[in-house]
């Protein structure tokens, strides 16, 4: 799920099974966050920078901020269970899951 601002996610994503979701219009924010209720919060991990992320990252189960070439939203930053430099790190906390539990255990 994507509001994709840049137009290319398409074409990033062409050659992987996957369903893409495109928002439009307005409170691209409310639309992100309605849609991983609609999944199940419990079943989601999501990735985002940007403002409109921010209540998506609040209502994951896991929300992963990252801080890429463009920056980060500081309300995303603060929504986020964990914040990485880089998406690919992003996806080896699944990947390689004694980074997260690292990060997040008490």
């Amino acid at each position: 799920v994507t509001a994709d601002n840049t137009e290319t996610v398409p074409d990033v994503l062409g050659g992987i099974d996957c369903r893409i979701l495109i928002l439009e219009g307005e409170k691209l924010d409310v639309q992100k966050a309605a849609y991983v209720e609609s999944l199940g919060p419990c079943n989601c991990m999501v990735i985002g920078n940007g403002r409109n992320d921010r209540l998506m990252l609040q209502k994951a189960a896991l929300g992963v901020a990252v801080i890429g070439p463009e920056g980060a939203a500081v309300s995303a930053l603060f929504a986020a269970d964990v914040v990485v430099t880089d998406i690919l790190d992003a996806i080896d906390l699944i990947r390689i899951p004694s980074r997260l539990i690292a990060l997040l255990r008490n």
